[in-house]
């Protein structure tokens, strides 16, 4: 049980509890009310010791007030510290009543089973000669996604719907390779290939998303994938093949910069609220005296997301995808996804894509206008999706993934949210080191520089045609 919140608000405490706990509420109830007046005296005696201890400087040369102040503040420091002890006694006493007849929350999960150490079936090891591994089509979709939809570790992205996604929206080819024994499904491993005179040709699993990798019984099994998979890339003469997932222990060279930042839920926007620092509070409140609204949607918003997305990226000095690759997600009937438009005076000034993997709901996009940042639109937006995912029962937010330590590493570390490393793993034929295709390498921040000048319709046309071949 949280004692944390149980300290910061213990009506919200009692709130949480199930309400069929078979626990005596009316005395429970009886020493909230007790903790409720310790707090409020704790408050009125903390205040009263602040502003004795500011007469000390204009008592300095009078060694009676002095004296006299010296003494008071002897006598409320030990108040302070009695009323103190009583609330410490109060709350033990409510957590012990609760403990009682409650389960404590230590074999809970804190985070999605995707993010989980692969729960492995009993699969014995498997000779890699007795595998075999097939090239998926559309007539295999089903097998594919039934195999998917077992796995605990799966996330979203492994679902063979993505293959049209990107596949319509970029044109690029794609490798789903499926691993059998005994003609039983035993892993999967999807890859596509990105071909351009600019960034040359490589393979990417998955790219334009966080999260993709084998998925198998064992591990074996998934390194077996991989290494088909290196196979494909070396005959299609690809320049290497980078495996993106959460999974460590993989044989391939692999870099650790990236992570995601994973909120575990309360089951309350009371309790989400609660648990929250008043600064983040503060913030997410601000921008309420500009009245802003807040929309979720699907198609009917794309038009209000993508003026507010492509201007931010703009402003980024980052390409933008085009309309199609959310158009194409918010068409799919196997993806559950959500857009949201924030407006205030009518105009859209903020947007984020949400997408829900099951226990989970995922943030792979957001912005903000500059226009609207002295508004703290930004904090006001995340606090009203947070609300809005627990309204729909899930159990995790995805706040997306960041570079340990950035600026959005830390605004999504002060919601609570906690880190789950990413390991991509690369491959290459003579062995030597990946390019570095993102904004942190320093090869781009002239071209970044040069982008954020760029008029916005320009930028929209040509970013599309660079950005599909990013991972």
């Amino acid at each position: 049980m949280d004692i944390q919140l149980l300290s910061k608000d213990a009506e919200a405490f009692i709130a949480s509890l199930p309400k069929n706990a078979p626990i005596d509420r009316k005395t429970i109830d009886q020493l909230v009310v007790d903790l409720t007046s310790l707090k409020q005296q704790l408050k009125i005696k903390t205040e009263e010791k602040k502003e004795t201890s500011s007469k000390f400087r204009k008592a300095k040369d009078d060694p009676e007030a002095l004296a006299s102040l010296k003494r008071k503040m002897q006598s409320i420091s030990g108040e302070l510290k009695k009323l103190e002890s009583n609330k410490q006694l109060l709350e033990q006493q409510i957590l012990e009543l609760c403990t009682q007849v409650l389960p404590t929350k230590e074999n809970e999960p804190e985070l999605p089973q995707q993010f989980l150490a692969q729960q492995y079936s009993k699969t014995a090891t498997i000779p890699n000669e007795a595998i075999q591994i097939e090239l998926v089509q559309d007539d295999g979709a089903q097998t594919w996604d039934e195999y998917v939809n077992s796995h605990s570790n799966a996330c979203s992205y492994h679902r063979y719907a993505w293959r049209s996604i990107i596949t319509n929206s970029f044109g690029h080819k794609s490798f789903y390779l499926l691993a059998k024994h005994e003609n039983v499904v035993i892993g999967v491993l999807p890859f596509f290939w990105l071909k351009s005179r600019l960034f040359g040709s490589f393979g990417v699993s998955m790219p334009f998303f966080n999260y993709g990798g084998p998925l198998a019984n064992n591990a074996s099994i998934a390194e077996y994938l991989m290494q088909a998979a290196a196979k494909i890339a070396k005959q299609n003469e690809l320049a290497h093949l980078e495996i993106r997932t959460t999974n460590n222990g993989f044989s391939w060279p692999s870099e650790s910069r990236k992570v995601s930042m994973i909120l575990s839920l309360p089951k309350s926007s009371e309790l989400l609220d609660a648990g929250l620092g008043a600064k983040v509070r503060a913030q997410a409140k601000q921008a309420d005296q500009y009245a802003p609204s807040i929309t979720f949607g699907k198609l009917d918003l794309l038009d209000d997301f993508y003026k507010v997305f492509s201007q931010n990226m703009r402003d980024l000095g980052t390409p933008v995808y085009g309309k199609s690759i959310f158009r194409n997600i918010l068409s799919h009937p196997s993806i559950d996804a959500t857009l949201v438009v924030t407006y205030t005076q009518k105009k859209p000034v903020g947007a984020a894509f949400l997408i829900a993997n099951r226990e989970m709901m995922e943030i792979p996009w957001a912005s903000t206008l500059k226009s609207a940042n002295f508004m703290n639109i930004n904090m006001w937006m995340y606090h009203r999706i947070l609300h809005h995912c627990i309204e729909r029962e899930f159990k995790f937010f995805d706040f997306g993934r960041s570079t340990k330590d950035a600026g959005t590493y830390k605004f999504k570390k002060q919601w609570g949210a906690q880190p789950v490393e990413h390991y991509w793993y690369s491959w290459r034929p003579d062995d030597a080191e990946a390019p570095s295709l993102n904004p942190d390498n320093p090869k781009f921040k002239l071209m970044i520089a040069t982008w954020k000048k760029l008029p916005l319709l320009i930028a929209n046309v040509i970013g599309p045609h660079i950005v599909k071949n990013l991972p």
